[in-house]
């Protein structure tokens, strides 16, 4: 069957990275020399408008903006503005560049008046994935700073991300489209830093052809009441990428994530189920209850590693669909250049160089557990195809066709996965 669990698949990943590692040793001992500058002068733009749609929403539409070296620099911006059923902004500045090609500034900034985020009421990779609600916010208000040190022609970097994140919850929709709204707001606030180091010994930073790329982050943000927990996560992820003739190339990724807690937050069942709202003798109800509550007592007594899902680790999957204390995640992907060139174009909304087309086909896996015994009990996998468009300046906006065994997904997003 398609989406048994695939041991061998998994045991030839594993076998194939490490041997990536020894074939690649020899080269990597004598360096690779950089395919291109790695910080480009040439300006870019992009203009995207789209329509989107929210079960138990509503829809609206939103707009894209992306700036590359803008005013002659090699700073970058970009906007995100949402407007409908969802109403927010999101702004960024990057590639500051305090001192040239040294260190390098990045600026985020976040405002919504209409917001929404699906939470899972179940951990784990056996967790129902119509076990969820939306959380309704009519206030998100966030950002981060950070601060890069790049070194040897960004072979290795080093950063900090300092943010924050204020949130007025005021409602939740259930997987039936019902809305239930808060008696009182809820008033959230968090702070969260992170920290960490990538060596990059590839022969492009942007767009790898071959080489390794190997980095750890260190993640934490405070608890904001003694009930929840105190706890990090660390984060290591590498990938290696061998050469498929002159154009294509073959990159497998891995990464491990391990969320180490300092303190336990409240794990007592009675006093966390008196926290939430009274069913009435609802039984609908006092499940979803039931489940959240057992959600938040294994959330705080083991913390929470990175999450499977989303854009780019167990792609096609929403985003936060499988959480646990600790997270193992295999992939590979065979990115085919049918083009490999230095074309610029102006179609008024986009500008830039395109440097290639490319067609990918890809396999990821992945486990998460509340102990470092249980990953690997229960895996699962995404098979899928894309199209991406690679430019010069640094982006490759592709098109993600994933199928596993909740259903399938498109995503569409502006860079690589790994």
């Amino acid at each position: 069957m398609l989406f048994q669990q695939s041991a061998w698949m998994r045991s030839y990943l594993l076998i194939l990275f490490f041997l990536v590692v020894f074939l690649l040793s020899a080269t990597l001992a004598q360096g690779f020399e950089r395919r291109k500058e790695q910080f480009t002068t040439e300006p870019a733009h992009l203009i995207l408008p789209s329509v989107y749609n929210m079960p138990g929403l509503g829809s609206g539409w939103m707009i894209v903006a992306l700036g590359t070296n803008v005013f002659d620099t090699q700073t970058d911006a970009y906007i995100v503005a949402l407007r409908g059923a969802l109403d927010g902004t999101v702004v960024g500045i990057a590639d500051i560049h305090l001192l040239p090609k040294l260190l390098i500034l990045n600026f985020e900034g976040i405002n919504f008046h209409k917001a929404s985020k699906i939470f899972y009421a179940e951990r784990g990779m056996d967790s129902d994935p119509d076990a969820y609600m939306t959380g309704v916010a009519d206030k998100v208000v966030g950002q981060n700073v950070s601060l890069t040190l790049t070194l040897f022609n960004r072979r290795f970097e080093a950063f900090y991300l300092q943010g924050k994140e204020d949130i007025r919850a005021i409602a939740y929709i259930d997987p039936n489209e019902v809305r239930y709204d808060l008696p009182k707001p809820l008033e959230m606030e968090s702070t969260y830093q992170m920290q960490g180091a990538q060596i990059d010994i590839t022969d492009d930073y942007a767009d790898p052809h071959v080489g390794i790329r190997a980095g750890y982050r260190k993640w934490y943000s405070a608890p904001d009441t003694t009930e929840a927990p105190d706890f990090y996560v660390n984060t290591f992820q590498a990938s290696g990428y061998i050469p498929v003739g002159p154009q294509s190339t073959w990159a497998i990724g891995v990464l491990q994530s391990d969320a180490v807690v300092t303190r336990e937050g409240l794990t007592d069942y009675v006093l966390l189920r008196a926290r939430e709202p009274q069913c009435f003798e609802d039984p609908v109800c006092e499940e979803q209850i039931a489940k959240n509550v057992e959600n938040t007592r294994l959330g705080n007594k083991h913390g929470t590693s990175a999450a499977l899902g989303g854009t780019d680790i167990l792609r096609g999957y929403p985003e936060g669909r499988f959480a646990g204390a600790h997270t193992r995640w295999w992939g590979t992907e065979f990115r085919w250049n049918l083009t490999s060139e230095f074309s610029p174009f102006n179609y008024f909304i986009w500008k830039d160089i395109r440097t290639a087309l490319q067609v990918a086909f890809f396999y990821d896996t992945g486990s998460v557990g509340e102990t470092a015994g249980e990953v690997g009990e229960i895996w699962k996998d995404v098979y899928g195809a894309g199209f991406r468009i690679v430019t010069h300046a640094g982006y490759a906006f592709r098109i993600d066709y994933s199928i596993f065994d909740e259903g399938s997904n498109m995503v569409m997003i502006f860079n690589y996965p790994w």
